[in-house]
């Protein structure tokens, strides 16, 4: 079955097929998860960071690993990503996510980060540069008053 979905070379599908039942599925679910966390941390990066289409709201924080700021920030962030990523709050798609400039210093060039961490929001295309506190009910609020307004 998996040669018919996939062009898997036959001496791994052979050597697969031998595998117990029980086996097979924990080879899969690994394939699953190693896929899922792929599209989660790096394809999806594509599409989250300063989207200019329309009705879209694109929330970033620019980090790095050692900042202590982002340190703090961070478990604030992810637990906004938690809450809105994804989702269309007002006719608004929200799309939280994080860039480590440390990783990707090309896009920290692009962006123009000068300091960590750094909060950039985009709405349908105009960069909106956040300078307000780091924390959860903060950026609960900011992005909340976004969605609930013609922003400008």
């Amino acid at each position: 079955m998996l040669n018919k979905l996939f062009k898997i070379p036959k001496q791994l599908l052979n050597s697969y097929n031998r595998l117990p039942q029980i086996q097979k599925m924990v080879v899969l679910a690994v394939a699953a998860l190693a896929g899922w966390w792929l599209w989660k941390n790096y394809l999806v990066k594509v599409e989250r960071f300063n989207s200019t289409s329309p009705g879209t709201l694109s929330c970033t924080m620019y980090m790095t690993e050692w900042c202590p700021h982002c340190v703090s920030a961070k478990p604030h962030w992810a637990k906004i990503s938690d809450m809105f990523n994804g989702k269309t709050v007002n006719g608004k798609k929200i799309l939280i996510t994080s860039v480590d400039c440390e990783k990707f210093p090309e896009i920290a060039k692009q962006q123009n980060i000068g300091g960590y961490p750094t909060f950039k929001f985009n709405l349908d295309g105009k960069d909106i540069l956040y300078d307000g506190e780091r924390n959860y009910n903060a950026f609960k609020g900011y992005i909340e008053k976004i969605v609930h307004s013609d922003y400008q």
